[in-house]
């Protein structure tokens, strides 16, 4: 997805009309499936990229692409206009929870991983009990949708210390874990332990602290690529990839 179009904040604004869905690809077999059979070609295998904008429901596709928005619209100030267009038509039902949902990924592993290839700090919640978790996530959804923190952050959350484990370099704690992910999204070391704070306003600026400061890799293409294939560095997905002739593409 093109930066220059989603992270431009007239599109940012016009996108608050919108329930907008990252989805999984060859990470979630469901996932995949509703790709291919909604938002697909027909005849066509599984991609991992495209974009698309459709009516409540998911009932009708009124905007799609092969790739990116910048492959559907001239600019970013035209694909705030048509957002903008298309949300007139419908009428807008206040959720019985003002709440959004908080944004997250299905496991630690994954999330670490989007979290590299995003250039963006990794969130892991991690609690010990359900109790316990729920009253994280449910701070974290009180700061998640503010205009300083939306989108700064890739996060998941987990009751499994072995999850937690597994990708991240030190032993786990619980509570909110900002994690910097290596070049390949494979490891990740923590670079701040937020505990169960006591207010959406201390856990907001810790948060703030950790997305103004955050350095982001470097990376070129062509090296990342050469230098993981030479390293023997493989992504296992959860669903296969399929093969493709990519020079009629």
């Amino acid at each position: 997805m093109d930066r220059s179009f989603l992270s431009d904040s007239a599109v940012i604004k016009a996108a608050k009309d919108f329930v907008c869905i990252r989805l999984a690809t060859y990470e979630d077999s469901t996932e995949a499936q509703f790709v291919v059979d909604r938002m697909g070609r027909e005849g066509e295998s599984l991609r991992n990229f495209g974009y698309a904008l459709a009516s409540p429901g998911f009932e009708t596709l009124l905007e799609r692409s092969d790739r990116g928005p910048n492959f559907t619209y001239g600019s970013a100030a035209e694909m705030a206009a048509k957002l903008k267009s298309i949300s007139s038509q419908f009428e807008k039902v206040d959720p019985e929870d003002s709440l959004p949902g908080l944004p997250k990924m299905k496991n630690v592993r994954l999330a670490v991983n989007v979290a590299s290839c995003d250039g963006l700090p990794c969130l892991v919640i991690y609690g010990e009990t359900e109790a316990e978790l729920e009253r994280l996530e449910n701070k974290m959804r009180v700061v998640a949708s503010k205009e300083e923190i939306a989108g700064k952050l890739i996060s998941a959350a987990t009751l499994q210390k072995e999850e937690v484990a597994a990708p991240i370099e030190g032993a786990p704690e619980t509570g909110y874990l900002l994690v910097q992910p290596d070049a390949y999204g494979l490891t990740g070391k923590i670079i701040a332990h937020v505990v169960e704070p006591d207010s959406a306003e201390q856990l907001s600026s810790a948060l703030l602290a950790v997305v103004e400061g955050y350095d982001r890799l470097s990376k070129t293409h062509g090296q990342h690529v050469r230098w993981g294939r030479q390293n023997g560095i493989v992504w296992e997905t959860e669903v296969a990839v399929p093969s493709r002739d990519r020079m009629r593409r």
